[in-house]
Protein backbone atom coordinates (compact mmCIF):
# COMPACT_ATOMS: atom_id res chain seq x y z
CA UNK A 1 0.00 0.00 0.00
CA UNK A 2 1.49 3.19 -0.92
CA UNK A 3 2.67 5.95 1.67
CA UNK A 4 -0.36 7.87 2.74
CA UNK A 5 -2.95 5.57 1.43
CA UNK A 6 -5.48 4.20 3.81
CA UNK A 7 -7.38 0.91 3.37
CA UNK A 8 -10.87 2.83 4.10
CA UNK A 9 -13.77 0.38 2.75
CA UNK A 10 -17.17 1.45 1.16
CA UNK A 11 -17.42 5.14 1.93
CA UNK A 12 -14.46 6.35 2.64
CA UNK A 13 -14.70 5.24 6.75
CA UNK A 14 -12.36 3.49 8.53
CA UNK A 15 -10.35 3.39 11.64
CA UNK A 16 -8.04 6.71 13.15
CA UNK A 17 -6.11 3.74 14.03
CA UNK A 18 -5.36 2.13 10.16
CA UNK A 19 -3.89 5.06 9.19
CA UNK A 20 -0.04 5.45 7.91
CA UNK A 21 1.94 8.24 8.63
CA UNK A 22 1.15 11.71 6.53
CA UNK A 23 -2.46 10.89 6.14
CA UNK A 24 -4.56 13.53 6.26
CA UNK A 25 -8.60 12.63 7.42
CA UNK A 26 -11.43 14.15 8.96
CA UNK A 27 -13.14 12.78 12.15
CA UNK A 28 -16.67 11.54 11.47
CA UNK A 29 -17.38 9.86 14.58
CA UNK A 30 -16.21 8.74 18.11
CA UNK A 31 -17.28 5.30 18.70
CA UNK A 32 -16.21 4.69 22.26
CA UNK A 33 -18.01 5.70 25.45
CA UNK A 34 -17.20 6.85 29.14
CA UNK A 35 -13.95 9.29 30.24
CA UNK A 36 -11.82 8.02 27.40
CA UNK A 37 -14.67 9.79 24.63
CA UNK A 38 -15.13 12.73 26.87
CA UNK A 39 -11.28 13.45 26.93
CA UNK A 40 -10.79 12.36 23.42
CA UNK A 41 -13.96 15.51 22.28
CA UNK A 42 -12.03 17.54 24.91
CA UNK A 43 -8.81 17.17 22.94
CA UNK A 44 -10.46 18.56 19.65
CA UNK A 45 -11.35 15.04 18.31
CA UNK A 46 -15.22 16.51 17.35
CA UNK A 47 -16.95 15.79 14.25
CA UNK A 48 -15.31 17.22 11.55
CA UNK A 49 -11.83 18.08 12.75
CA UNK A 50 -9.10 17.86 10.37
CA UNK A 51 -6.46 15.16 11.43
CA UNK A 52 -2.99 14.60 10.27
CA UNK A 53 -0.96 11.49 11.51
CA UNK A 54 2.20 12.15 12.07
CA UNK A 55 4.58 9.39 13.23
CA UNK A 56 3.87 5.80 15.24
CA UNK A 57 6.14 4.83 18.11
CA UNK A 58 8.82 2.17 17.50
CA UNK A 59 6.74 -0.29 19.10
CA UNK A 60 4.16 0.47 17.11
CA UNK A 61 2.09 2.33 20.04
CA UNK A 62 1.19 4.95 20.39
CA UNK A 63 0.65 7.24 17.22
CA UNK A 64 1.19 10.62 17.41
CA UNK A 65 -1.57 13.23 15.81
CA UNK A 66 -2.16 16.56 14.63
CA UNK A 67 -5.62 18.12 15.18
CA UNK A 68 -5.71 22.15 14.23
CA UNK A 69 -2.17 23.25 15.69
CA UNK A 70 -2.45 20.98 18.79
CA UNK A 71 0.05 17.33 18.65
CA UNK A 72 -1.54 14.84 20.43
CA UNK A 73 -0.39 10.88 21.07
CA UNK A 74 -3.60 8.39 21.51
CA UNK A 75 -2.84 4.50 22.18
CA UNK A 76 -3.78 2.40 19.36
CA UNK A 77 -6.41 0.88 21.40
CA UNK A 78 -8.06 4.99 21.95
CA UNK A 79 -7.57 5.62 17.76
CA UNK A 80 -9.57 2.06 16.68
CA UNK A 81 -12.35 4.30 18.51
CA UNK A 82 -12.09 7.00 16.29
CA UNK A 83 -13.59 6.44 12.89
CA UNK A 84 -12.26 9.21 10.19
CA UNK A 85 -13.01 9.88 6.53
CA UNK A 86 -9.75 10.62 4.06
CA UNK A 87 -9.97 14.10 2.34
Amino acid sequence: MPRGEAPCGMGGFCSLNDLVPGTHCRVARLKGCGAIRQRLLDLGLVNGAEVTVIRAAPLNDPIAIRVGNAVLTVRRAEAATIEVERD
